[in-house]
């Protein structure tokens, strides 16, 4: 199954997602969504606001009664790219500004999206993570925020944020030391390296692993599988997320510690930061395409 063979049946959707493209079938419950931000793919602050309206759409469409949205899949259009992580040059602007206020609600808004995701999205949706690409930094967190994630062998992981003096801060210590220990989840953020999606699968944070274009088919048949249990199994969901607890508190008071970290850093740590941008702008343009539905 490719992007070209999901339904156009859009009728949970009450609003423009410009970063966004999503589409939803009442007949099975699932919602799918697949980012395309610019001027490169990664968390801007459109995406971000795109990405809390369909959750607040989702969440609305549930209350209501007449729909019940069973799973929500993140994935991406980018060709080779699942999502870049922070804004990058939002980063270096406001560092070189000293503007906390702005980085600070940047960070604030990343958290929300993450706990909405882990927690059910408050109405026992489950989210699925399909990573077809690069998911460095908050794309590497925000796929770790799912339930589970379903990854095609070629992807890629990693938390880049060492190499300009900084840390993953919107989830990854907190996600990463519930799957795995926090010795190991700190030499994995400490390295800067990326790793293979067979890595991380043999290391437990890949749920299911796949061959390349075969993402989408495993998504489906993840679905299937796990709708044939689907009570005990979003009961365990809880019941996990109650023996492993992440507080909104913890992620919001680990994001002020990265806040602080982050205005403190070296111009040279920011003009780092600034090559690695246009690293990432000249990838995209040169590497990435993005697919494009059949109208």
């Amino acid at each position: 199954m490719n992007i070209n063979q999901l339904k156009n049946n859009n009728d949970i959707i009450s609003n423009e997602y410009p970063d966004l493209k999503v589409q939803f079938n009442s007949n099975d419950g699932v919602v799918w969504s697949f980012m395309h931000s610019g001027p490169r793919p990664c968390y801007t602050p459109q995406l971000l606001s795109n990405l809390q309206s369909m959750f607040n759409d989702i969440k609305m469409q549930c209350s209501s009664g007449t729909t019940a949205v069973e799973y929500v899949v993140i994935a991406s259009l980018v060709d080779n790219i699942y999502n870049l992580g922070g804004d990058l040059d939002l980063f270096a602007t406001s560092i070189m500004e000293n503007d906390r206020k702005k980085l600070q609600e940047y960070a604030y808004t990343c958290i929300d999206l993450v706990y909405n995701c882990t927690n059910q999205i408050e109405h026992d949706v489950t989210s699925i993570a399909l990573v077809q690409g690069s998911a460095l930094g908050g794309g590497f967190e925000a796929a770790l925020a799912c339930h589970y994630i379903v990854a095609e062998k070629s992807a890629q992981f990693g938390f880049p944020e060492i190499l300009f003096n900084l840390f993953p801060g919107m989830g990854a210590f907190s996600y990463l030391s519930r799957r795995i220990s926090m010795r190991d989840a700190e030499q994995l953020i400490l390295s800067g390296k990326q790793y293979s999606a067979t890595e991380l699968y043999e290391m437990g944070l890949i749920d299911v692993l796949v061959e390349d274009g075969q993402g989408m088919n495993a998504v489906n048949e993840f679905i299937n599988n796990h709708r044939t249990q689907q009570r005990a199994r979003v009961a365990i969901q809880k019941a996990k997320m109650r023996s492993t607890f992440i507080s909104f508190s913890e992620l919001r008071d680990i994001t002020d510690i990265w806040v602080d970290a982050a205005l403190k850093i070296s111009s040279s740590d920011v003009e780092f930061m600034q090559r690695l941008i246009k690293v990432q702008n000249r990838k995209f343009i040169n590497n990435a395409q993005v697919h494009q539905f059949s109208k």
